[in-house]
């Protein structure tokens, strides 16, 4: 039996308290960026992250308030 595929990364899931934290792939996906362009503003300090020895992780609740996506769900 195959592996069923993930259902695409939105902001609606990450809203939902589905995740604690994403990937810088996932970031890259779900802003419209290039990797290299995520990876360089993780490294920047321009999005929230932490650093787990070589993966960096990006914490939702901070990703969301960043994108102003917190009002949105309050309303």
């Amino acid at each position: 039996m195959g592996r069923t595929p993930e259902q695409p990364l939105t902001l609606s899931r990450l809203q939902n308290g589905e995740r604690a934290t994403i990937t810088v792939l996932e970031f890259s996906q779900l802003v419209g960026i290039s990797l290299g362009s995520a990876r360089k503003a993780v490294r920047a300090g321009e999005v929230p992250s932490l650093r787990l020895g070589a993966r960096w992780l990006i914490p939702v609740p901070k990703l969301l308030q960043m994108l102003g996506a917190e009002e949105d769900r309050a309303e």
